[in-house]
């Protein structure tokens, strides 16, 4: 603790400490420098031949513990409860017995994630305080997630602030970026790098072996593959037979980690007649020390049918999109032939694993990443119709974006989400266009050129900059008039601040692919002029927005697609790495004002999602 923070928590505790000067060691409370107030003695019992008394360190302990709960509840309260409700009762038997065994399998998951994770392990060591349980609960996690608490050490569930360890590592080892390294320079990489694998070390031995997630999580893989069993023989009609077969499928990948003939089941549900959206099973690696391996995580869903209109209007632009990108890009790349399916729009009904964030959730994905349907384009897009449609984060997305932009572009801003799902959808879209994971430089695929943590970030950057590239596209051939694309652009250039205000870098010092992706733009925009701050804009509440110009941004966002399709296109990676540090350091940050930004944004909770359904 610092002294301003000492004194504090010894109020707090009712202990007659004082930290009175910080100059021996500063920051760090040295025995003379402790004093008892209102003592007529230089002297004080906490001290003894020049060392803390014992009995001091178990005041001081009790101190760290009130600033621990102190800070939870800082974390706590940057988040504010949504409840997604769904009515089950007006289901048939049939779906009624499907969700109640999948409401299992979110469990579970939820289980397995945390496991894969080194949560689990140390979940016993979770605080018996209420504070500290919903911490955990919420986050699946005894750590922080919050901006403004994730990077303080005393945020923990814990009192002995146990940190977890990744379960997909040997544990003697330090996570870091040397280890991946490491891996990459194997015999045996490709296995060792392999996303349903966990690496430990040889028996006895030099080098490192890969064991299959199922072997690894047995016992939980097993129990999933039992109910999602279940859950397909309770289905009987005939337009629920995709999902039957899908539900076999997913519950033999639990069982073999065959995971890529999973995929083929889960892309023939996609346009079928059911009525629900699922995907369990590993699929995404952001939480990944090396960003590779894949975590295990449950959507639940039912499809809304509102989409038809812009899957029909996409699917029949599609080839024109990828020749408007590839045109834009140039040589090397060249157009492929593109046969994926626009983005779905549908309900959430659960989330779990890691799908489950302690604050926010997805509000787009396309998937598989890996395998053969992710490299024939048969892959499947969703956007999710009703995350962020509750009064209060409608009200707060107004008001992030009034504290940060002039009245002149506050003037195109609507509060019907359906705005910001079209940067979604577009966003989502564009993962499909252009360089994707399956292009090769040399043979080798992206993850292999850049490494994981830059090629998620280059993939990222190039959907978010595409949906708006599409956005204009779009204009252009009469689909969306100005004001549309202005509001669409709006609220994608907001979300991209918010990210920034989320933080660039983990606490243990590694890349926020998003918040990476985002200082990337605003930089990038900041620097060609579409973008500026402006010290005497005025809207309501302190004077300073950010103005934008909106035709020199149509340029920017051009030139931006053209240089990070290139380096995906090339396997420039020396030009990659050159992009992201100049992006980042602290003059490109004060270039977009991200300390303003931040603590604009920081004003309003961000929603925390419950999950609910109504049975009989």
């Amino acid at each position: 603790m610092d002294a301003a923070t000492f004194n504090r928590m010894a109020v707090l505790v009712n202990q007659r400490v004082h930290w009175r000067t910080d100059t021996l060691n500063p920051g760090v409370l040295d025995p003379s420098e402790l004093t008892v107030p209102g003592s007529s003695s230089i002297s004080t019992p906490w001290v003894k031949d020049g060392e803390f008394h014992p009995k001091f360190k178990k005041v001081y302990k009790l101190m760290v513990e009130a600033h621990r709960k102190e800070v939870i509840a800082e974390e706590l309260n940057q988040g504010r409860s949504v409840v997604l409700q769904t009515d089950a009762r007006t289901l048939t038997e049939e779906d009624r017995l499907i969700l109640k065994e999948l409401k299992g399998v979110a469990v579970l998951t939820d289980k397995l994630y945390r496991v894969q994770r080194g949560e689990q392990q140390i979940s016993g060591q979770v605080s018996r305080d209420s504070a500290s349980r919903a911490l955990y609960e919420r986050n699946q996690s005894v750590g922080c997630v919050a901006p403004k608490t994730e990077s303080d050490p005393f945020c923990s569930a814990t009192s002995s602030f146990v940190a977890p360890v990744s379960e997909a590592y040997p544990s003697d080892m330090k996570h870091d970026q040397e280890m991946c390294d490491l891996l990459r320079s194997q015999p045996n990489a490709a296995a060792l790098l392999e996303p349903y694998t966990v690496v430990r070390r040889v028996k006895d031995g030099e080098g490192f072996i890969a064991i299959p997630y199922h072997l690894h999580y047995g016992e939980l893989t097993g129990a999933i593959a039992k109910r999602l069993k279940k859950a397909s023989d309770a289905i009987l009609s005939e337009e629920e037979q995709p999902l039957k077969r899908y539900l076999a499928a997913a519950a033999k990948g639990f069982e073999t980690s065959a995971w890529r003939d999973v995929d083929e089941a889960w892309s023939a549900m996609g346009g079928s007649t059911s009525k629900w959206y699922l995907r369990v099973g590993p699929d995404e690696t952001y939480f990944d020390p090396c960003q590779v391996k894949a975590g295990f995580h449950l959507s639940l869903a039912l499809v809304n049918k509102d989409a038809v209109k812009w899957q029909k209007r996409l699917t029949e632009l599609r080839s024109e999109m990828e020749q408007r990108i590839a045109d834009v890009i140039g040589a090397p790349y060249e157009a492929r032939e593109v046969k994926f399916r626009m983005p779905e729009l549908i309900h959430v009904v659960l989330n779990a694993g890691d799908s489950r964030g302690g604050l926010g959730a997805t509000v787009g994905q396309s998937l598989p990443n890996f395998g053969p349907v992710a490299r024939s384009s048969r892959g499947r897009t969703v956007m999710m119709s009703n995350l962020y449609r509750d009064p209060t984060s409608i009200q707060n997305g107004r008001a992030v974006a009034d504290s940060l932009f002039s009245q002149e572009a506050m003037a195109f801003w609507n509060d019907d989400p359906a705005y910001a799902q079209m940067d979604i959808l577009l966003q989502e879209a564009a993962h499909n266009f252009g360089p994707t994971g399956t292009w090769r430089v040399d043979g080798k695929l992206p993850e292999e050129v850049f490494g994981g943590r830059t090629d998620a970030i280059l993939e990222e950057l190039k959907a978010q900059v595409g949906s708006l590239f599409y956005l204009d596209y779009l204009r252009e051939k009469g689909d969306l008039d100005e004001a549309t694309v202005k509001n669409a652009t709006l609220s994608a250039l907001s979300s991209t601040m918010t990210q920034v205000a989320r933080g660039l870098w983990t606490p243990a010092g590694k890349p926020k692919t998003y918040g990476q992706v985002a200082a990337i733009q605003l930089h990038w925009y900041v620097s060609a002029g579409a973008i500026r701050f402006d010290e005497t804009a005025k809207g309501s509440g302190e004077p300073g927005r950010f103005i934008v110009n909106f035709d020199a941004l149509r340029g920017s966002v051009e030139s931006l697609m053209r240089h990070v399709g290139r380096i995906k296109a090339s396997g420039d990676k020396e030009t990659a790495e050159q992009m992201i540090k100049d992006c980042t350091k602290d003059k490109a940050l004060a270039g977009y004002r991200s300390d303003l930004v931040t603590s604009r944004t920081q004003r309003f909770p961000s929603a925390s999602f419950i999950y609910e359904i109504i049975m009989p």
